[in-house]
């Protein structure tokens, strides 16, 4: 999340819970907890505490909320390293550039990729070869 982004929710829980609940360190505080995360999960936040809270939500329930959400995105992490190593234990491990590569000719075939991008993918997938060979 950007800076404005950030402000943007600042100023919506300043509307509701009044400035006095926001000074300046504090909201440096908030960014400093926050800023790492996607702006659309804050604002999904900042509703949440809109909606549920009469009083102005601090720091602990901003960083209840960070914790929890960087534990759900640990166990995302942890599901798709863990899928990693059976595919490759499996031998259908395919890296991200392969299963893009992939993607790009299965939609080509389905008439998704017109001539011009295609065009493009083809050059790029030379120039990665023939950087590879050198």
């Amino acid at each position: 999340m950007n800076a404005y982004e950030f402000q943007t929710q600042i100023d919506r829980l300043k509307n509701v819970y009044g400035e006095k609940a926001y000074p300046e360190e504090r909201v440096k505080i908030f960014w400093t907890e926050v800023r790492d995360f996607p702006a659309a999960w804050f604002a999904r936040q900042v509703d949440s505490w809109i909606g549920a809270l009469k009083f102005p939500p601090l720091m602990t329930e901003i960083s209840g909320s960070a914790i929890e959400e960087r534990s759900r995105l640990h166990e995302i992490a942890k599901k798709r390293e863990f899928q990693d190593f059976l595919d490759w234990r499996d031998g259908t491990y395919m890296p991200k550039e392969a299963k893009f590569n992939f993607e790009i000719i299965r939609m080509r075939m389905y008439g998704e990729v017109g001539d011009e991008e295609w065009a493009c993918f083809i050059e790029t997938l030379n120039r990665k070869c023939r950087t590879s060979r050198e």
